[in-house]
């Protein structure tokens, strides 16, 4: 991520970045990142589109993949990754 924002906000590396990255970083925090990464790399996780979101026991997975002590913290960074539409 760092990466991807560095080359963002670099005038010569502009075209390597859409320029949407920036605002999408912006809104995330650190566990957001964990989790996002969790899940790209230790998928594929359950998500139900008729309930709108991941089961609980999938949280419990993604929250342990990310070092996560609780799932709750998983849970509202899912939450956001889904507003964001990254999830």
């Amino acid at each position: 991520f760092a990466e991807l924002l560095a080359s963002a906000v670099d005038a010569s590396k502009a075209g390597d970045a859409h320029p949407g990255f920036v605002d999408v970083i912006r809104q995330m925090n650190a566990d957001d990142a964990r989790v996002f990464y969790a899940v790209a790399h230790r998928g594929p996780f359950f998500y139900s589109e008729e309930r709108r979101g991941f089961f609980h026991n999938t949280v419990r997975e993604i929250a342990a993949a990310a070092g996560f002590g609780t799932y709750q913290r998983a849970f509202n960074s899912l939450a956001n990754l889904d507003r964001l539409g990254l999830v």
